[in-house]
């Protein structure tokens, strides 16, 4: 199974909630990756979407998993509410995807956002601030 996790949001280093704990105490950062897609606002957390505009770059970080990566994605799906199996549908998909590191392409996972977006939440920068 592919080791390497692209997050984007609340899994990212700066932040100290118990899920990017547990994920950076399995990890270490690679450094800042960028990915094709637009990002979105949604509450509190960000959603990233797929797109075929190349101007669209998402930034985060590339991190690559040294612990039990099965019991992590059990823990980060249902923090991401994928693979639910929920009557109201998944928010998330976690998913293989490309990404650039250091002008080099990465495949590696990632979660996108499955529901409605507003357009007017874009973040055009591309970076998730909290």
């Amino acid at each position: 199974m592919n080791r390497k996790l692209f997050v984007y949001g609340t899994l990212m280093s700066p932040y100290d909630n118990p899920f990017a704990k547990k994920l950076h105490g399995m990890s270490q950062v690679l450094g800042e990756a960028s990915f094709k897609g637009r990002l979105y606002r949604i509450k509190f957390y960000p959603g990233l979407l797929h797109s075929n505009d190349e101007n669209d770059r998402i930034y985060g970080e590339l991190l690559q998993i040294n612990g039990d990566i099965e019991d992590l994605f059990v823990t980060l799906d249902e923090y991401e509410g994928a693979n639910t199996g929920s009557p109201e549908g998944d928010h998330y998909s976690r998913e293989l995807v490309e990404v650039e590191l250091d002008g080099q392409k990465v495949e590696c996972w990632t979660y996108i956002y499955l529901k409605p977006v507003d357009e007017a939440k874009r973040i055009e920068s591309g970076r998730f601030e909290g």
